[in-house]
């Protein structure tokens, strides 16, 4: 059995680990190199080559091809490791559901943050009562969309099941739940805006119907009371112009004409 030739000490937060090399390296003039020391300590410790991060006299060993000798490593030498074991936890399917579930709320999310920006956008008069009606109701719509999703995700939260000793995995996806209900709540806000809005628009256009429905009517009466005036007073002289032979021709001011909005003749 060969003997040993080069002997680090890797210190891992609290733990020690001594890593050995054979004597052919000495022997050759050879060095082992950082990747070979990185791929011991992973077996050692469990934290994997590329979550290390290997430090000697104050030096990052990152060129994993280099040779330790390079680096001034030798026998006695002592190397910090840096890096975490990665958690089961984490690498279950169950675990990598609740994080599936947890961006799409980040997506859908985003999207309510738009309709709510929207909705307050059209909520300040910049476009026609018609069109920020129209506009509304497919604001409406989407609205429903996200809250129809949200369901979806906290029913396949709710069918996860996961061991006693899955803590943090449960707590994880409460967190989850606890978010969406969040959203859930600023969507029935966002709504009840909406319908609000819809509401006071359209007693708004019926207010305005009867406004143009009265002006029109006052302005039919107007025109029918001048016409009688000028029936009225059509046989007095002062309305005729008479010509050399005696004709007559009704004259009617330019004001009441503009007023009766037709011709004299139109009568």
């Amino acid at each position: 059995m060969d003997p040993v030739a080069v002997e680090v000490l890797v210190l891992h937060g609290t733990e020690k680990y001594s890593v050995s090399f054979p004597s052919c390296y000495e022997k050759n003039s050879e060095s082992a190199t950082v990747q070979e020391l990185a791929e011991k300590l992973e077996k050692i410790s469990g934290v994997p080559v590329t979550s290390q991060r290997l430090i000697s006299k104050g030096r990052s060993l990152t060129n994993l091809t280099a040779s330790l000798q390079s680096y001034g490593i030798n026998s006695g030498s002592k190397i910090m490791l840096l890096g975490s074991r990665p958690n089961a936890l984490y690498q279950s399917e169950e675990f990598q559901s609740i994080c599936r579930v947890e961006s799409l709320v980040a997506n859908l999310e985003n999207k309510l943050g738009n309709i709510s920006t929207d909705v307050n956008e059209l909520k300040k008069g910049f476009l026609a009562q018609d069109l920020a009606c129209e506009m509304l109701t497919k604001l409406n719509q989407q609205l429903k969309h996200v809250s129809e999703e949200f369901m979806k995700l906290l029913e396949q939260l709710d069918a996860m099941t996961f061991g006693e000793n899955q803590k943090e995995a449960r707590m994880r996806r409460k967190g989850v739940v606890d978010q969406i209900q969040k959203l859930l709540r600023r969507t029935d806000e966002i709504a009840e805006v909406i319908e609000s809005y819809c509401t006071d628009q359209k007693n708004l256009n019926r207010v305005n119907g009867r406004k143009n429905w009265f002006s029109d009517h006052l302005r039919t009466q107007s025109i029918q009371n001048k016409y009688l005036m000028y029936n009225n007073c059509i046989d007095c002289p002062a309305f005729f112009n008479y010509n050399n032979h005696g004709s007559k021709t009704p004259v009617i001011s330019e004001g009441l004409n503009n007023d009766l909005n037709v011709g004299i003749f139109d009568f």
